[in-house]
């Protein structure tokens, strides 16, 4: 999978941020995500890797501190979205959407990125995310975006 130049975090219900990806990257899996969702094969269980930085997303969308972000995101991320911002789409998102419960794996597309569908009291959303795949496996990208019924 081709590197994404810039990292970006998009929440749906906030708007747009960040350069247009490339067809090999990480923007086509929001494109796939509802024919990927309505496929009879099960998906792919997520990495540990990958399951551990979902587990710092959920982490996140209950309670966004400076101490999770910075142990979530890698520093190229943080130097492409201040952690206050970080922060802000976090809090926004859960004021929206409330708790959210649960997440499954719509797409897997090997050990360091994924699709993952997290339903909340309010709605779902759609996390589009790459990780590095070194320890700490921080995440180098991530796109939220509100998910389809």
């Amino acid at each position: 999978m081709k590197r994404v130049p810039y990292p970006c975090v998009l929440a749906t219900v906030l708007g747009a941020c960040g350069p247009a990806m490339t067809a090999s990257g990480p923007s086509s899996l929001s494109a796939t995500t509802a024919a990927v969702e309505s496929a009879s094969s099960p998906p792919q269980a997520l990495s540990p890797a990958l399951g551990e930085a979902m587990g710092r997303v959920r982490g996140l969308l209950a309670d966004p501190t400076d101490a999770a972000i910075h142990t979530t995101f890698s520093p190229g991320f943080l130097a492409s979205i201040p952690p206050d911002e970080v922060k802000a789409i976090f809090a926004h998102t859960k004021a929206h959407l409330g708790t959210c419960t649960k997440d499954r794996p719509i797409q897997v597309q090997g050990e360091t990125s994924a699709t993952v569908r997290i339903e909340c009291q309010r709605g779902a959303l759609s996390a589009n995310l790459v990780i590095n795949p070194a320890a700490p496996y921080l995440l180098d990208y991530l796109l939220l975006k509100t998910a389809t019924p």
